[in-house]
């Protein structure tokens, strides 16, 4: 009776941690705004440039892999500090992190 009781409970308990993984895909349009340094030139503020960030998400249990980024948009024009000069600029961005999930799945742990 016991082994009757017992084997569907362990079977439901597999199914539970054995859940396929799940991964997620989304853009975002944001507006940023900054400014460009030069070592021996100042700086010049840049206009508000609208920018697609792409991110993508892979759960597995625990584990999560995430990604986001901007490609390589530009080049840009800003007004160099320097009377009379026009210059550009291109921005980009990578970012991403490893992180596993603490068994209470408010906090993580990880790197990026």
């Amino acid at each position: 009776m016991f082994a009757a009781l017992l084997v569907p409970a362990i079977l439901a308990c597999a199914t539970t941690f054995t859940r396929a993984g799940e991964t997620t895909i989304g853009v975002t349009l944001n507006g940023t705004i900054g400014t460009h340094s030069e070592a021996v030139g100042g700086s010049a503020t840049l206009p508000l440039i609208p920018v697609p960030i792409f991110r993508i998400e892979h759960r597995e249990g625990r584990f999560s892999l995430f990604l986001e980024g901007l490609p390589p948009i530009g080049p840009i024009g800003y007004v160099n500090p320097a009377p009379g000069t026009a210059s550009g600029t291109k921005i980009g961005m990578l970012d991403g992190a490893l992180r596993y999930a603490l068994p209470s799945r408010r906090a993580w742990i990880g790197m990026g």
